[in-house]
């Protein structure tokens, strides 16, 4: 008699899913100059492990400021990014590429073709508010997961400075 054994096989397939947003921070407002107001939080949305995700900033999660201040005056821009985005005891790794932002002074700022685009956030700009006495920044950038990335909600702050080309001791 022939004896035969099934072995049945189960894969679980476990995809860790995790929310990933950065929060802003700024270094200070300017109230004789200008002031800036985050409208848009930066925002990964849910992120598998191992697949970069990359949000443009034409796109509706990229982060977005507003600069108030004296029309047709001159701002030094800059950025501190984040390398990485943390939750408890874990990290993701960020990039923010040399075109990752734009910015837009017009009466309507358009996103989509904003007046200044592929701006680095890694180098400062200077800029003139628009004559609405506004300018519209845009950042987008990229997360890239471990393949073993701990599920979490992960942030991290971008600092942007805002600053009058006129100030004593500018960047």
């Amino acid at each position: 008699m022939i004896i035969r054994r099934s072995l049945a096989k189960f894969s679980l397939l476990l995809l860790v899913i995790f929310l990933a947003s950065s929060k802003l921070t700024y270094s200070q407002p300017f109230t004789d100059t200008a002031v800036v107001s985050l409208v848009n939080n930066l925002v990964f949305g849910n992120v598998l492990p191992g697949i970069p995700v990359t949000i443009s900033k034409r796109s509706t999660f990229a982060a977005e400021f507003l600069i108030q201040g004296t029309a047709g005056s001159d701002v030094f821009i800059s950025f501190t990014l984040p390398k990485y985005m943390t939750t408890t005891g874990n990290y993701m790794r960020t990039i923010f590429k040399t075109t990752d932002c734009a910015m837009d002074s017009s009466a309507t700022p358009d996103q989509a073709a904003p007046t200044l685009d592929d701006v680095s956030p890694w180098r400062t700009t200077t800029y003139t508010i628009g004559s609405n006495s506004e300018l519209t920044v845009w950042l987008g950038g990229t997360v890239v997961p471990d393949l073993v990335q701990q599920a979490g909600g992960y942030t991290a702050d971008i600092v942007i400075f805002v600053e009058p080309v006129d100030a004593p001791g500018g960047p």
